[in-house]
């Protein structure tokens, strides 16, 4: 259940910077939608730094539960 939940967000995030990799071309070809260009890398970077901030996270609170598995285990 939980790994369904996350693949589907996993897949709304490619979608998302997908959309945003095409919008970044087409606007590149355009100099008066220079501005958009601009909150467009903008968003992208966003949405980077907060896909690396929730991995770190997770995999941090992954780390933690299986330390805690561990010293429960070897008790």
């Amino acid at each position: 259940m939980l790994f369904n939940e996350y693949n589907k967000h996993g897949l709304l995030f490619f979608y998302l910077f997908k959309l945003n990799i095409s919008l970044l071309v087409l606007s590149v070809r355009d100099k008066e939608w220079s501005w958009f260009l601009e909150i467009i890398k903008g968003t992208v970077i966003l949405q980077m730094q907060l896909f690396l901030v929730l991995l770190i996270s997770s995999f941090s609170i992954l780390l933690f539960l299986y330390i805690t598995y561990l010293s429960i285990t070897n008790l």
